[in-house]
């Protein structure tokens, strides 16, 4: 139920705090780095946005000064979601931009193709299907290429619920069959 989980949140928040403490007092710089974001992202699962930020931004700056790409494309997903959980809209695809580049540079393919899709997202609470579309289109082709069946129908999926929205039942329809068919 609803309490147990939140109890399952709560608890990992605190072990991801205690490896950041070990990690810090190992002077493990890649590990903090890691920890920050796992505390992060625990604290953006319980609801405190913007408790996960502060330490996103502390994992953010180390990835940067480490040159890690994938880390920083990592980090840069984990804010957009906290944006977007504060319905900071336009911030969350703009984070979710950044990251698409970091993650492109650390030759991330599939990061790419996932932040794609959870931009897409995003676009649609702004109201703005057709640039959802277009990014759940460049994701799916991504996804193809990667032969990732499961992300592919999940990606057909959204797609006719957008074109179910639009009152286009035909295409809905046909999105739906295609990833039915995965």
């Amino acid at each position: 139920d609803a309490l147990s989980l939140q109890g399952d949140l709560r608890q990992a928040l605190s072990r991801a705090e205690e490896t950041l403490t070990l990690r810090r007092l190992e002077n493990d710089r890649r590990g903090e780095a890691s920890a920050l974001g796992k505390v992060g992202l625990a604290h953006s699962e319980v609801g405190e946005q913007r408790r996960a930020l502060e330490f996103l931004a502390e994992a953010l700056v180390m990835y940067h000064a480490d040159a890690d790409f994938r880390g920083q494309a990592e980090t840069l997903n984990d804010i957009a979601v906290a944006h977007g959980g504060l319905g900071e809209l336009p911030e969350s695809v703009a984070r979710y931009t950044d990251a698409m580049g970091f993650a492109d540079a650390a030759g991330d393919r599939v990061g790419v193709a996932t932040i794609l899709k959870n931009r897409a997202l995003d676009y649609l609470g702004l109201g703005e299907p057709d640039r959802a579309l277009a990014d759940l289109r460049e994701a799916l082709s991504r996804f193809r290429a990667l032969g990732s069946r499961r992300e592919e129908g999940v990606t057909l999926y959204s797609m006719g619920n957008i074109f179910l929205d639009k009152n286009d039942v035909r295409e809905a329809l046909r999105e739906y069959a295609l990833g039915l068919e995965l």
